[in-house]
C-alpha cells in the first residue's frame, strides 16, 4: 500500500462550534497520527499509532457530518462563503429603476432592506408577519424571534429610520411602497398573514406567502442588477454577513449584534 497523506481543515458544528485540523498520515504498516486542534485548546492527541482496523473504527464512531466533510476535503473541496455587500451597493439598489413587474421589484427592495438593516437570516425574514412592521413618526419597528435559539424564544427589534431628505434610498420609504402595494393590490390584508407574498405574473400579489426558496434568491438578484462579479456567490447569508460586517466597521461590539 503506498503512503497517503492527508490534510483536512474544516469546521463542524454540533453543540458548539469546534475547529477541527487533522494531519493524517497512513504508512504501509497503518500507523496514524491524528491532532484534534478544538477551539480555544491545544492539540491534543485523537489516535496516535492505530492500525488500520482500529483507525477505520474511529472513524466509524465518527458523527456522519464531521465524516462526510473529511471526505470532501480530501476529493479538493472547497468551502463557499456568502459574499457580502457594501451599504453603498445596497443604497445604489434601492435607487435604481429596475425594468420589469414594478411588485415584483418593490418586494426585493423591501426585502434586502429589511435584511440588510437587521442583518436577518433568510428564515427570519420568512417568519416575519404583517402586524410585526409597526410604523412611527421616526421609521417602521421590526419585531421578529432570532433563529437558532436554545431554550426560551426570546424576541427582538430594531428600528428602519425614515431619511426624508433622501427618498431614493430611505430604507422605510421602500418597505412602506410594498406594504402599501400589497394592500392595494389584495384590498385586505390579515395582519396574522406573512408579510411576503407571491408576486403573479403583471406585478400583482396574491394571498399565499412567497416561498423560502425565492427569498435566497433574492441575494443573487440584487448582485446580477448591481453586475458584480459571480453573482451566485451571493447567497442568503450575504445580507446577515452584510450588516454586521457593517456593524463592526461602526465600531459596534459583539453583545451589540443581535
Amino acid at each position: 500500500m503506498r503512503d497517503q497523506f492527508l490534510k483536512v481543515s474544516l469546521t463542524y458544528v454540533s453543540c458548539t462550534y469546534v475547529r477541527v485540523c487533522m494531519y493524517v498520515y497512513v504508512s504501509p504498516c497503518c500507523a496514524v497520527n491524528v491532532n484534534v486542534a478544538r477551539e480555544q485548546e491545544l492539540s491534543q492527541p485523537f489516535c496516535l499509532g492505530l492500525t488500520g482496523v482500529e483507525f477505520g473504527q474511529k472513524l466509524q464512531d465518527m458523527h456522519p457530518r464531521c465524516l462526510l466533510q473529511l471526505k470532501q476535503y480530501n476529493s479538493g473541496y472547497q468551502r463557499k462563503v456568502a459574499k457580502m455587500f457594501t451599504r453603498l451597493q445596497i443604497n445604489e439598489f434601492l435607487a435604481m429603476t429596475v425594468e420589469g413587474p414594478e411588485g415584483f421589484w418593490l418586494l426585493n427592495k423591501a426585502a434586502a432592506a429589511i435584511a440588510f438593516i437587521g442583518g436577518l437570516r433568510i428564515a427570519e425574514l420568512k417568519s416575519l408577519k404583517f402586524k410585526d412592521l409597526i410604523e412611527n413618526e421616526d421609521g417602521i419597528w421590526v419585531h421578529y424571534s432570532p433563529a437558532k435559539q436554545r431554550g426560551e424564544v426570546k424576541t427582538a427589534q430594531f428600528i428602519i429610520p425614515f431619511d426624508p431628505g433622501n427618498l431614493a434610498t430611505c430604507y422605510a420609504s421602500h418597505v412602506k411602497a410594498y406594504m402599501q402595494a400589497v394592500k392595494k393590490s389584495l384590498g385586505y390584508v390579515d395582519t396574522n398573514s406573512n408579510l411576503f407574498k407571491t408576486c403573479l405574473k403583471g406585478g400583482r400579489f396574491s394571498r399565499s406567502a412567497m416561498g423560502i426558496n425565492y427569498l435566497y434568491k433574492i441575494p443573487t438578484q440584487v448582485a446580477t442588477q448591481l453586475k458584480l462579479q459571480n453573482p451566485s456567490d451571493y447567497t442568503g447569508h450575504s445580507f446577515c454577513r452584510s450588516s454586521a460586517t457593517e456593524l463592526a466597521n461602526a465600531g459596534a461590539a459583539s453583545t451589540d449584534m443581535c
